[in-house]
Protein backbone atom coordinates (compact mmCIF):
# COMPACT_ATOMS: atom_id res chain seq x y z
CA UNK A 1 0.00 0.00 0.00
CA UNK A 2 2.82 2.34 0.88
CA UNK A 3 4.45 1.75 -2.50
CA UNK A 4 1.22 2.51 -4.27
CA UNK A 5 0.77 5.68 -2.26
CA UNK A 6 4.25 6.86 -3.20
CA UNK A 7 3.59 6.14 -6.88
CA UNK A 8 0.30 8.01 -6.70
CA UNK A 9 1.99 11.01 -5.07
CA UNK A 10 4.71 11.04 -7.75
CA UNK A 11 2.05 10.97 -10.44
CA UNK A 12 0.34 13.99 -8.89
CA UNK A 13 3.64 15.89 -8.63
CA UNK A 14 4.48 15.33 -12.28
CA UNK A 15 0.98 16.03 -13.59
CA UNK A 16 1.23 19.85 -13.60
CA UNK A 17 4.52 19.78 -15.53
CA UNK A 18 3.13 17.36 -18.09
CA UNK A 19 -0.07 19.37 -18.43
CA UNK A 20 1.98 22.55 -18.88
CA UNK A 21 4.10 20.92 -21.58
CA UNK A 22 0.95 19.75 -23.37
CA UNK A 23 -0.52 23.25 -23.18
CA UNK A 24 2.61 24.80 -24.69
CA UNK A 25 2.86 22.18 -27.43
CA UNK A 26 -0.80 22.60 -28.39
CA UNK A 27 -0.53 26.39 -28.44
CA UNK A 28 2.65 26.35 -30.55
CA UNK A 29 1.03 23.96 -33.03
CA UNK A 30 -1.96 26.31 -33.36
CA UNK A 31 0.27 29.33 -33.91
CA UNK A 32 2.45 27.60 -36.51
CA UNK A 33 -0.64 26.40 -38.40
CA UNK A 34 -2.22 29.87 -38.29
CA UNK A 35 0.92 31.51 -39.70
CA UNK A 36 0.97 29.16 -42.68
CA UNK A 37 2.18 25.81 -41.38
CA UNK A 38 5.62 24.49 -40.61
CA UNK A 39 6.41 23.59 -44.21
CA UNK A 40 5.74 27.10 -45.52
CA UNK A 41 7.49 28.79 -42.60
CA UNK A 42 10.57 26.56 -42.92
CA UNK A 43 10.69 27.32 -46.66
CA UNK A 44 11.16 31.07 -46.03
CA UNK A 45 14.75 31.79 -47.02
CA UNK A 46 14.50 35.57 -47.44
CA UNK A 47 12.22 38.48 -46.65
CA UNK A 48 12.27 41.93 -48.22
CA UNK A 49 9.98 44.54 -46.67
CA UNK A 50 9.39 48.22 -47.39
CA UNK A 51 7.14 50.72 -45.67
CA UNK A 52 6.81 53.79 -43.47
CA UNK A 53 8.32 54.36 -40.03
CA UNK A 54 7.41 57.07 -37.54
CA UNK A 55 9.63 58.33 -34.73
CA UNK A 56 8.13 59.79 -31.57
CA UNK A 57 11.50 61.30 -30.71
CA UNK A 58 11.61 63.52 -33.80
CA UNK A 59 7.94 63.56 -34.81
CA UNK A 60 9.05 62.55 -38.32
CA UNK A 61 7.68 59.88 -40.63
CA UNK A 62 10.19 58.32 -42.98
CA UNK A 63 10.85 55.16 -44.93
CA UNK A 64 12.02 51.78 -43.73
CA UNK A 65 13.48 48.93 -45.76
CA UNK A 66 14.32 45.55 -44.24
CA UNK A 67 16.11 42.51 -45.63
CA UNK A 68 16.27 39.19 -43.81
CA UNK A 69 17.97 35.92 -44.77
CA UNK A 70 17.17 33.04 -42.46
CA UNK A 71 18.35 32.43 -39.84
CA UNK A 72 20.81 35.16 -38.91
CA UNK A 73 21.33 37.84 -41.55
CA UNK A 74 19.45 41.12 -41.29
CA UNK A 75 19.59 44.67 -42.62
CA UNK A 76 17.45 47.59 -41.43
CA UNK A 77 17.63 50.94 -43.26
CA UNK A 78 15.64 53.99 -42.14
CA UNK A 79 15.52 57.46 -43.71
CA UNK A 80 13.71 60.59 -42.51
CA UNK A 81 12.86 63.86 -44.31
CA UNK A 82 15.18 65.83 -41.99
CA UNK A 83 18.12 63.88 -43.44
CA UNK A 84 18.53 61.50 -40.51
CA UNK A 85 19.46 58.01 -41.70
CA UNK A 86 20.47 54.77 -40.04
CA UNK A 87 21.61 51.40 -41.36
CA UNK A 88 22.05 48.34 -39.16
CA UNK A 89 23.42 45.08 -40.54
CA UNK A 90 23.85 41.64 -39.02
CA UNK A 91 25.87 39.16 -41.05
CA UNK A 92 25.69 36.09 -38.81
CA UNK A 93 28.07 37.06 -35.98
CA UNK A 94 29.29 40.39 -37.43
CA UNK A 95 27.30 43.61 -37.12
CA UNK A 96 27.61 47.12 -38.54
CA UNK A 97 25.97 50.44 -37.79
CA UNK A 98 26.11 53.12 -40.48
CA UNK A 99 28.95 51.27 -42.18
CA UNK A 100 31.18 50.93 -39.11
CA UNK A 101 31.77 47.66 -37.26
CA UNK A 102 29.55 47.35 -34.18
CA UNK A 103 30.50 45.83 -30.84
CA UNK A 104 28.91 44.66 -27.61
CA UNK A 105 25.20 45.24 -26.96
CA UNK A 106 24.47 46.44 -30.49
CA UNK A 107 25.53 43.08 -31.91
CA UNK A 108 23.36 41.02 -29.58
CA UNK A 109 20.45 43.47 -29.83
CA UNK A 110 20.50 43.04 -33.61
CA UNK A 111 20.59 39.26 -33.14
CA UNK A 112 17.41 39.60 -31.08
CA UNK A 113 15.82 41.57 -33.91
CA UNK A 114 16.75 38.86 -36.39
CA UNK A 115 15.26 36.16 -34.14
CA UNK A 116 11.84 37.79 -34.08
CA UNK A 117 11.64 37.70 -37.88
CA UNK A 118 11.25 33.92 -37.63
CA UNK A 119 9.45 33.79 -34.31
CA UNK A 120 6.57 31.42 -35.19
CA UNK A 121 9.01 28.82 -36.53
CA UNK A 122 11.47 29.46 -33.70
CA UNK A 123 8.83 28.44 -31.16
CA UNK A 124 8.61 25.01 -32.79
CA UNK A 125 12.39 24.58 -33.08
CA UNK A 126 13.45 25.56 -29.57
CA UNK A 127 10.95 24.33 -26.95
CA UNK A 128 9.67 27.46 -25.17
CA UNK A 129 8.66 27.79 -21.55
CA UNK A 130 5.28 29.10 -20.46
CA UNK A 131 6.28 31.92 -18.11
CA UNK A 132 2.97 33.63 -17.43
CA UNK A 133 -0.16 35.34 -18.71
CA UNK A 134 -0.49 39.05 -19.55
CA UNK A 135 -3.35 41.24 -18.30
CA UNK A 136 -4.88 40.85 -21.78
CA UNK A 137 -5.00 37.07 -21.28
CA UNK A 138 -2.13 36.39 -23.69
CA UNK A 139 0.13 33.43 -22.95
CA UNK A 140 3.81 34.27 -22.61
CA UNK A 141 6.22 31.75 -24.18
CA UNK A 142 9.95 32.36 -23.68
CA UNK A 143 12.86 30.97 -25.71
CA UNK A 144 16.43 31.09 -24.37
CA UNK A 145 18.75 31.93 -27.28
CA UNK A 146 21.95 31.85 -25.23
CA UNK A 147 24.49 34.70 -24.91
CA UNK A 148 22.18 36.33 -22.36
CA UNK A 149 19.35 36.64 -24.91
CA UNK A 150 15.73 35.64 -24.34
CA UNK A 151 12.89 36.26 -26.77
CA UNK A 152 9.27 36.12 -25.64
CA UNK A 153 6.15 35.63 -27.71
CA UNK A 154 2.94 36.92 -26.13
CA UNK A 155 0.17 34.93 -27.78
CA UNK A 156 -3.57 35.50 -27.99
CA UNK A 157 -4.67 31.86 -27.55
CA UNK A 158 -8.17 32.46 -28.95
CA UNK A 159 -6.78 33.65 -32.31
CA UNK A 160 -3.38 31.90 -32.23
CA UNK A 161 -1.69 35.23 -32.98
CA UNK A 162 1.60 36.58 -31.64
CA UNK A 163 0.44 39.98 -30.41
CA UNK A 164 3.74 41.09 -28.91
CA UNK A 165 7.37 40.01 -28.83
CA UNK A 166 9.81 41.01 -26.13
CA UNK A 167 13.55 40.69 -26.51
CA UNK A 168 15.55 40.63 -23.30
CA UNK A 169 19.31 41.10 -23.25
CA UNK A 170 21.28 40.54 -20.05
CA UNK A 171 24.69 42.18 -19.97
CA UNK A 172 26.81 43.23 -17.00
CA UNK A 173 24.02 42.65 -14.52
CA UNK A 174 21.61 44.87 -16.45
CA UNK A 175 18.58 43.90 -18.55
CA UNK A 176 17.85 45.63 -21.85
CA UNK A 177 14.29 45.27 -23.16
CA UNK A 178 12.98 45.65 -26.73
CA UNK A 179 9.23 45.28 -27.38
CA UNK A 180 7.30 44.96 -30.65
CA UNK A 181 3.50 44.92 -30.88
CA UNK A 182 1.91 43.33 -33.95
CA UNK A 183 -1.29 44.21 -35.80
CA UNK A 184 -2.83 44.38 -39.31
CA UNK A 185 -2.21 40.72 -40.14
CA UNK A 186 -2.33 39.77 -43.84
CA UNK A 187 -1.41 36.69 -45.83
CA UNK A 188 1.58 36.92 -48.19
CA UNK A 189 2.14 33.83 -50.33
CA UNK A 190 0.18 31.82 -47.77
CA UNK A 191 2.17 33.13 -44.79
CA UNK A 192 0.60 35.42 -42.18
CA UNK A 193 2.56 38.65 -41.76
CA UNK A 194 1.89 41.57 -39.41
CA UNK A 195 1.92 44.78 -41.47
CA UNK A 196 1.91 47.12 -38.49
CA UNK A 197 4.45 47.08 -35.66
CA UNK A 198 4.63 49.27 -32.59
CA UNK A 199 8.12 49.68 -31.12
CA UNK A 200 9.36 50.33 -27.60
CA UNK A 201 12.73 50.10 -25.86
CA UNK A 202 13.45 50.09 -22.13
CA UNK A 203 9.78 50.84 -21.40
CA UNK A 204 9.62 53.88 -23.71
CA UNK A 205 7.49 53.85 -26.88
CA UNK A 206 9.70 54.86 -29.81
CA UNK A 207 7.35 54.73 -32.81
CA UNK A 208 5.77 52.36 -35.29
CA UNK A 209 6.33 50.77 -38.68
CA UNK A 210 3.70 50.15 -41.36
CA UNK A 211 4.69 47.81 -44.17
CA UNK A 212 3.54 48.54 -47.72
CA UNK A 213 5.18 45.58 -49.42
CA UNK A 214 6.45 42.20 -48.25
CA UNK A 215 8.30 39.84 -50.58
CA UNK A 216 9.10 36.25 -49.62
CA UNK A 217 12.06 34.41 -51.16
CA UNK A 218 13.01 37.18 -53.57
CA UNK A 219 16.66 37.48 -54.60
CA UNK A 220 18.42 39.92 -52.27
CA UNK A 221 21.77 40.33 -53.99
CA UNK A 222 25.26 39.57 -52.72
CA UNK A 223 26.02 42.96 -51.17
CA UNK A 224 22.89 43.46 -49.08
CA UNK A 225 24.51 42.34 -45.83
CA UNK A 226 27.72 44.28 -46.33
CA UNK A 227 28.23 47.96 -45.37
Amino acid sequence: MRGRAVLALMALLFLPAAAGADEVSTLVDKVVANYGGRQKLAAIRTLHETGQISSLRTGQTGTVERWFASPDRLRLDTRYPNGEEESRILDKTIAYKNGAPAQGPLVTATKLQAARFRLPLLLSEKPPKLTGTTPEGWKVLAVDLGEGMIVEAQIDPAQALIRRSRGLLSMGGQIMEFVTDYDDFRKVDGVLVAHREGHAAMGITTGESRLDKVEINSALGDGVFKP
